[in-house]
């Protein structure tokens, strides 16, 4: 009968259990080497996994924000284009309201140089001498 451990010389003698308890630590150190590389890889994996995560929630954040921004922009644009269009609509009005005030005012001249034309007698140089008058007298406030 031949074991593994074999002194020449030496009678055979099996192992002791004292022997085999010397081999026993070996054992332990390495497997609980090979449960450390385990654990270790674990956590690597774990740790690039939330590393990856914190990233993706970084870039959604950024993402959001920028869609964000953009909708305020948007909305600024919007908000502005609109208070042009009232603006120059109020001009509009305003414009339209002076020409009709400014149509009242020459009808209202026209008329009153109509009728004094037509109280008085007039001979033709009397008659342009009023035109020019009412001419003179345009850019003048009522």
């Amino acid at each position: 009968m031949q074991h593994d451990h074999y002194l020449p010389g030496a009678e055979e003698v099996p192992l002791q259990a004292s022997e085999k308890d010397d081999r026993r630590p070996t054992a332990d150190a390495s497997h609980a080497k090979t449960q450390a590389e385990a654990l270790q890889a674990q956590y690597d994996a774990r740790l690039k996994a939330a590393n990856a995560e914190g990233d993706r929630i970084i870039q959604n954040a950024t993402r959001q924000a920028q869609e964000r921004e953009e909708a305020i922009v948007h909305e600024a644009q919007e908000k502005a284009a609109r208070t042009m269009e009232r603006a120059h609509a109020q001009v509009e009005r305003e414009k339209k309201q002076a020409m009709n005030d400014l149509k009242d005012q020459v009808s209202g001249m026209a008329i009153g140089i109509a009728s004094a034309v037509l109280e008085e007698d007039v001979d033709k140089r009397k008659h342009a001498k009023l035109i020019d008058s009412f001419i003179e007298n345009l850019g003048e406030p009522l």
